[in-house]
């Protein structure tokens, strides 16, 4: 298929695999995390259905740090 990006499977507990993806998250799906693009940095992150404007947001503010 072609693939070039990055890809991760789980191999560990599920309380494991939430705790290493962030520590605040329940494992409720969806959940959204967003990164700074030059930092890495955490900029925002959710659980569940969220409106049009908070990933509006949160990639505005992803896009400068």
């Amino acid at each position: 298929m072609e693939i070039t990006d990055e890809l991760f499977i789980k191999n560990q507990p599920d309380e494991e695999f939430i705790n290493g993806i962030h520590l605040e998250w329940t494992g409720t799906l969806p959940f959204t995390i967003v990164f700074g693009k030059l930092t890495g940095s955490i900029v925002d992150f959710w659980e569940n259905a969220n409106h049009e404007q908070r990933f509006v947001e949160a990639i505005e503010k992803a896009i400068s740090l």
